[in-house]
Parts: structure tokens; C-alpha cells; sequence
């Protein structure tokens, strides 16, 4: 008979901790289906705040709209430029959205600035010349281009086989125009 007692608290206990797994799931599925059940959002860009509660944002290729502020949203919070999110039915600002950074741009980022110099690259003095005029003078003097009336070239094509200086090339004018 103990055994009895003891076999069926034990399986009392299993039951409960079952349960309250259940529970704890429903619970989750129901913020889901909460979350689900909301109106879609518009994703937006602050461009400035135009007085104590409302926003100028612009939308995509929508345009530009001022709109009015969640009352949990303070207006410190939209800076310029911050991401937004908008109810799709009134326009109204209720969520400042994390900066995006494109994975692909923070793997481009330089970790240490290039101390590569003209003077390493040897054997194409024609072509660093060519490169200082098109790459390192628009950098450094914009002016000039601004007073002749000239577009500013949009860059150059290195090409050629493995190991003939392309890459240090392009070291050497990170370095000389400090764009790292």
C-alpha cells in the first residue's frame, strides 16, 4: 500500500512539472499570437523633431510625413537619422528600432590603418602618378574640381595577375589620403 502512495505522489509530481511546462508554453505561444495579431508596422528614418511630440520622418519612396509620438516614446530618443517603426494605420511613431549595420559593411571595416607608401610599390611610377591625379587630388582638393566645373572621377580598375601591387597600391592611397 506505501508503495502504492509513493508510486502515485511521484507520478503527481511528474504531472505537475508536465503541466507547468504546458503552461509556460501556452504562455509563450499566446505573446506570439499576440504579437502576430498587431497591425503591421512602416519602417522609417527620423529626420528631425518638430517640437515637444511630433517627428519629422521620411518612409521609404513614400515620402517625407511629420507624425505624432507614442506616449511611451520620449522625443530625446528620435535623434536624426535613428530608424523608426510607424503603425501602418495612423502613422504614429511607437518604436525606435536598433541602428541596422549591414553585416557585409562591418566585415569591410579596417582594423588597422594601411602604412603602405608610394615608395614600396616599385616598377609602375606612370601608374601611381595616374592614381594621385585621379584617386588622392579629388580627396585632397575638392576645391579645384569645384572651381573648374569638373565632376570628380568616380575611381579607378586595378587588374592583373597575383602579386604585381594592386593591393599594396591601394594601401598606399588609403594611406596618403587618410581614409583609414
Amino acid at each position: 500500500m506505501e508503495g502504492l502512495i509513493k508510486e502515485r505522489k511521484m507520478n503527481k509530481r511528474r504531472l505537475e512539472a508536465q503541466r507547468n511546462e504546458l503552461n509556460g508554453r501556452v504562455r509563450l505561444l499566446r505573446e506570439e499570437l499576440h504579437m502576430l495579431l498587431e497591425p503591421a508596422s512602416n519602417c522609417g528614418e527620423v529626420i528631425k523633431a518638430m517640437g515637444k511630440q511630433k517627428v519629422l520622418v521620411k518612409v521609404g519612396q513614400e515620402g517625407k510625413y511629420v507624425v505624432d509620438i507614442d506616449k511611451d516614446i520620449a522625443i530625446e530618443d528620435c535623434k536624426p537619422n535613428a530608424r523608426i517603426a510607424l503603425r501602418s494605420d495612423s502613422y504614429i511613431l511607437h518604436k525606435i528600432l536598433p541602428s541596422k549595420v549591414d553585416p557585409l559593411v562591418q566585415l569591410m571595416r579596417v582594423e588597422k590603418t594601411p602604412d603602405s607608401t608610394y615608395e614600396m610599390v616599385g616598377g609602375v611610377d606612370k601608374q601611381v602618378k595616374e592614381i594621385k591625379e585621379v584617386i588622392e587630388l579629388p580627396i585632397k582638393h575638392p576645391e579645384i574640381f569645384e572651381s573648374l566645373g569638373i565632376a570628380q572621377p568616380k575611381g579607378v580598375l586595378l587588374y592583373g595577375p597575383p602579386g604585381t601591387g594592386k593591393t599594396l597600391l591601394a594601401r598606399a592611397v588609403a594611406h596618403h589620403t587618410n581614409c583609414c
